[in-house]
Protein backbone atom coordinates (compact mmCIF):
# COMPACT_ATOMS: atom_id res chain seq x y z
CA UNK A 1 0.00 0.00 0.00
CA UNK A 2 2.99 2.66 0.39
CA UNK A 3 4.45 1.38 -2.33
CA UNK A 4 1.31 2.52 -4.38
CA UNK A 5 1.04 5.66 -2.41
CA UNK A 6 4.43 6.67 -3.54
CA UNK A 7 3.56 6.05 -7.02
CA UNK A 8 0.45 8.55 -6.86
CA UNK A 9 2.15 10.99 -4.93
CA UNK A 10 5.33 9.91 -7.74
CA UNK A 11 2.76 11.06 -10.49
CA UNK A 12 1.29 13.98 -8.78
CA UNK A 13 4.09 16.06 -8.80
CA UNK A 14 5.25 15.01 -12.53
CA UNK A 15 2.08 16.55 -13.06
CA UNK A 16 3.02 19.44 -11.19
CA UNK A 17 6.04 20.04 -12.76
CA UNK A 18 5.32 19.57 -16.60
CA UNK A 19 2.76 21.65 -15.66
CA UNK A 20 4.69 24.11 -14.54
CA UNK A 21 7.24 23.83 -17.25
CA UNK A 22 4.31 24.07 -19.54
CA UNK A 23 3.10 27.24 -17.80
CA UNK A 24 6.88 29.06 -18.12
CA UNK A 25 6.97 28.10 -21.85
CA UNK A 26 3.41 28.87 -22.99
CA UNK A 27 4.20 32.38 -24.03
CA UNK A 28 1.00 33.86 -24.04
CA UNK A 29 -0.91 31.19 -26.39
CA UNK A 30 -3.28 29.59 -24.12
CA UNK A 31 -3.44 26.78 -21.34
CA UNK A 32 -2.35 23.93 -24.36
CA UNK A 33 1.25 23.43 -23.59
CA UNK A 34 0.61 23.25 -19.94
CA UNK A 35 -1.67 20.13 -20.58
CA UNK A 36 0.63 19.05 -23.04
CA UNK A 37 3.48 19.07 -21.07
CA UNK A 38 1.91 17.92 -18.17
CA UNK A 39 1.15 14.68 -19.50
CA UNK A 40 4.97 14.61 -21.17
CA UNK A 41 6.11 14.65 -17.90
CA UNK A 42 4.06 12.18 -15.96
CA UNK A 43 4.16 9.28 -19.15
CA UNK A 44 7.87 9.48 -18.36
CA UNK A 45 7.72 9.57 -14.51
CA UNK A 46 4.64 6.30 -15.70
CA UNK A 47 7.08 4.11 -18.31
CA UNK A 48 10.05 4.69 -15.87
CA UNK A 49 8.15 3.25 -12.74
CA UNK A 50 6.93 0.45 -14.88
CA UNK A 51 10.70 -0.19 -16.25
CA UNK A 52 11.67 0.11 -12.68
CA UNK A 53 8.94 -2.54 -10.81
CA UNK A 54 7.89 -4.80 -13.37
CA UNK A 55 9.84 -7.15 -13.17
CA UNK A 56 10.45 -6.95 -9.43
CA UNK A 57 6.39 -7.33 -9.03
CA UNK A 58 6.55 -10.62 -10.71
CA UNK A 59 9.22 -12.06 -8.24
CA UNK A 60 11.88 -12.12 -10.84
CA UNK A 61 14.26 -9.34 -10.13
CA UNK A 62 17.42 -10.41 -11.92
CA UNK A 63 15.63 -10.31 -14.88
CA UNK A 64 15.13 -6.08 -14.47
CA UNK A 65 16.31 -3.60 -16.84
CA UNK A 66 14.90 -0.21 -15.76
CA UNK A 67 16.74 1.29 -18.85
CA UNK A 68 14.63 -0.89 -21.16
CA UNK A 69 11.55 0.92 -21.50
CA UNK A 70 13.00 4.45 -19.97
CA UNK A 71 15.39 4.71 -23.35
CA UNK A 72 12.38 4.52 -25.50
CA UNK A 73 10.77 7.98 -23.98
CA UNK A 74 13.50 10.10 -26.14
CA UNK A 75 12.83 8.54 -29.56
CA UNK A 76 8.93 8.64 -28.81
CA UNK A 77 9.71 12.42 -28.22
CA UNK A 78 11.87 12.53 -31.34
CA UNK A 79 8.76 11.30 -33.08
CA UNK A 80 6.39 14.39 -31.40
CA UNK A 81 8.61 16.95 -32.06
CA UNK A 82 9.24 15.82 -35.81
CA UNK A 83 5.24 15.73 -35.86
CA UNK A 84 5.14 19.33 -34.23
CA UNK A 85 7.58 20.39 -36.99
CA UNK A 86 4.95 19.76 -40.00
CA UNK A 87 2.40 21.54 -38.07
CA UNK A 88 4.17 25.04 -36.79
CA UNK A 89 5.54 27.66 -39.29
CA UNK A 90 8.29 28.92 -37.22
CA UNK A 91 10.85 26.71 -37.00
CA UNK A 92 12.57 28.31 -34.26
CA UNK A 93 9.23 27.84 -32.26
CA UNK A 94 9.29 23.96 -32.92
CA UNK A 95 13.05 23.61 -31.13
CA UNK A 96 11.91 25.65 -28.45
CA UNK A 97 9.00 23.00 -28.08
CA UNK A 98 11.17 20.54 -28.46
CA UNK A 99 13.37 21.63 -25.91
CA UNK A 100 10.70 21.74 -23.30
CA UNK A 101 9.44 18.53 -24.43
CA UNK A 102 12.65 16.99 -23.91
CA UNK A 103 12.96 18.88 -20.65
CA UNK A 104 9.97 17.92 -18.89
CA UNK A 105 10.16 14.18 -20.08
CA UNK A 106 13.63 14.01 -18.28
CA UNK A 107 11.78 15.60 -14.96
CA UNK A 108 9.27 13.26 -15.44
CA UNK A 109 12.13 10.32 -15.46
CA UNK A 110 13.55 12.08 -12.70
CA UNK A 111 10.87 11.88 -10.54
CA UNK A 112 10.20 8.28 -11.37
CA UNK A 113 13.82 7.23 -10.54
CA UNK A 114 12.63 8.69 -7.13
CA UNK A 115 14.90 11.59 -7.02
CA UNK A 116 12.00 14.19 -6.68
CA UNK A 117 14.51 16.39 -5.03
CA UNK A 118 16.67 16.78 -7.74
CA UNK A 119 13.74 17.12 -9.93
CA UNK A 120 13.03 20.12 -8.00
CA UNK A 121 16.27 21.73 -8.28
CA UNK A 122 16.05 20.81 -11.68
CA UNK A 123 12.60 22.62 -12.30
CA UNK A 124 13.79 25.38 -9.92
CA UNK A 125 16.72 25.68 -12.84
CA UNK A 126 13.94 26.22 -15.75
CA UNK A 127 12.02 28.81 -13.32
CA UNK A 128 14.69 31.27 -13.37
CA UNK A 129 15.89 30.43 -17.18
CA UNK A 130 12.78 30.63 -19.42
CA UNK A 131 11.46 33.90 -17.83
CA UNK A 132 14.63 35.42 -17.48
CA UNK A 133 15.26 34.38 -21.58
CA UNK A 134 12.25 35.55 -22.39
CA UNK A 135 12.35 39.00 -20.90
CA UNK A 136 16.25 39.28 -22.72
CA UNK A 137 14.66 37.60 -25.60
CA UNK A 138 12.18 40.64 -25.65
CA UNK A 139 14.84 43.49 -25.05
CA UNK A 140 17.14 42.18 -27.66
CA UNK A 141 13.75 42.27 -30.12
CA UNK A 142 12.95 45.73 -28.93
CA UNK A 143 16.48 46.72 -29.35
CA UNK A 144 16.35 45.69 -32.95
CA UNK A 145 12.93 47.32 -33.99
CA UNK A 146 14.14 50.43 -32.86
CA UNK A 147 17.63 50.17 -35.22
CA UNK A 148 15.40 48.74 -37.96
CA UNK A 149 13.10 51.53 -38.02
CA UNK A 150 13.45 53.24 -41.39
CA UNK A 151 14.08 57.38 -40.59
CA UNK A 152 12.65 60.28 -42.20
CA UNK A 153 14.46 62.17 -44.96
CA UNK A 154 14.16 65.66 -44.80
CA UNK A 155 12.61 67.45 -47.68
CA UNK A 156 14.14 70.25 -48.87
Amino acid sequence: MVLKMTFAVMLFISLIAGGLIGYLNRSGKGMKGVRTYALICCGATLITLVSKYFFVSLGKPWFADPGRLTAQIIPTLGFLATFILWFVESRAEWISIGVNMWLAALAGMIIGSGFELRAFVAIGFVILVLPLLRKAEDKVRARQATRDKPTEKAET
